[in-house]
């Protein structure tokens, strides 16, 4: 199988379980049908993974334009992830369309409607990358559940659901911020964003353990505790993958930390061996403690539609998330 169909094809299976199956990217069966693939190539299925589920509706609104028939579900997926790369990655037109063509063969779909629909989109690439999405053109559980906001709010948002998240980073104290080798805009005195997004493993002193991912939003509460008790027991009840405990850990107090889920976990265990961090950690059900606590950090278990530009499945999965 040529190189750019096997990696395509990979794209396509994860898309399609994610949008059929409802699964996460962060699903144990995602990670695996993205690990099967040679290390140069994660980077490029990341890269179009995300970035279709970031463009759905763009891509849905252009399949709509182009398309009159009722499609099936492999046939979207498809579409939605080559208009994707078309439109607005600006890959290479030909390697797009050709390798498109070739995935419709092996799944059995009539290749010359793919290869017909992706041409006539290309003549119109430049017109179409500036397509407008509204607010109407979300889901309808989106648009209930929003209400409550104003014009202006939603405007924002608009703007903004469908870009690539700022990568933000703690470090353990204010000197490892100041000795960080890339250039950072800080949101605190041991925190802030890169001003270059790249892949964090790449950066040199990712090894060194001075510091972690982690969003803004979720560092802001431990970060604007002025003060720490170290004769106090705390205690983290859903703690993978770790950010809050780490904050807590990096001011020289110790916390316990609980998760029930097993895959979790194991990222828990990877983050604090490479933090070079030693804490309790137990794979276990937080509400079945029965020791008593001073502190307790909850950031419990959510749909995540707080952080819907991390985590863009939320919109791009046939079902809506379980609200109640």
């Amino acid at each position: 199988m040529i190189k750019g169909v096997k990696v395509r094809l990979s794209i396509h299976n994860i898309l399609f379980n994610i949008f059929k199956y409802n699964k996460t990217i962060n699903n144990s069966s995602i990670q695996k049908l993205i690990n099967n693939n040679k290390l140069e190539d994660i980077a490029f299925i990341n890269k179009v993974t995300l970035s279709s589920m970031r463009y759905y509706f763009h891509a849905k609104k252009i399949i709509n334009k182009y398309v009159k028939k009722r499609i099936k579900d492999h046939e979207k997926i498809l579409l939605l992830s080559a208009i994707t790369q078309l439109v607005f990655l600006n890959f290479k037109e030909y390697a797009v369309i050709n390798c498109s063509v070739e995935i419709a063969k092996k799944l059995n779909i009539y290749h010359g409607f793919i290869n017909a629909v992706l041409k006539k989109i290309l003549l119109e690439k430049k017109e179409l990358s500036n397509i407008i999405i509204t607010f109407n053109d979300l889901p309808l559980w989106v648009r209930e559940t929003t209400k409550n906001l104003t014009d202006l709010q939603k405007e924002n948002f608009i703007i903004n659901f469908y870009k690539e998240p700022d990568i933000h980073i703690v470090f353990k104290n204010k000197f490892e911020l100041k000795k960080f080798e890339e250039k950072i805009l800080k949101s605190s005195e041991n925190s802030g964003f890169l001003i270059e997004n790249k892949r964090v493993d790449k950066i040199k002193s990712f090894k060194d353990g001075s510091w972690w991912v982690q969003d803004f939003s979720s560092s802001f509460p431990i970060n604007n505790l002025k003060r720490l008790d170290n004769k106090k027991k705390y205690l983290d009840m859903c703690s993978a993958p770790g950010g809050k405990a780490f904050q807590i850990l990096s001011r020289g107090v110790e916390v316990n930390l609980y998760d029930k889920s097993k895959s979790r976990i194991k990222i828990l265990k990877e983050n604090l061996k490479r933090l070079n961090f030693n804490a309790e950690v137990k794979n276990n059900d937080a509400l079945n403690i029965s020791k008593k606590y001073d502190f307790i950090i909850v950031d419990a278990p959510c749909t995540a539609i707080g952080t819907i530009r991390r985590n863009p499945e939320i919109f791009f999965k046939s079902n809506k998330p379980d609200l109640k």
